[in-house]
């Protein structure tokens, strides 16, 4: 298991890289999009190991993980 969280400036990002982290890169686990402070944070706790390169394609910024 992995957990990070990722923040982003538009409501309309976090969402798209939701989609891309479930669909395209199949990843299941827990997943919970909130606003904070004039940001949105996407935090993720998957159910398997994401390698280095997969976790450099992540867009947004990285602040837990």
């Amino acid at each position: 298991m992995r957990s990070f969280a990722l923040e982003f400036e538009k409501e309309s990002d976090v969402r798209e890289e939701y989609q891309r982290l479930t669909q395209k890169m199949g990843l299941t686990g827990e997943f919970g999009i909130k606003p904070t402070g004039g940001k949105w944070r996407l935090e993720v706790i998957t159910e398997r190991e994401l390698g280095e390169s997969a976790m450099a394609k992540l867009k947004g910024t990285l602040v837990d993980g």
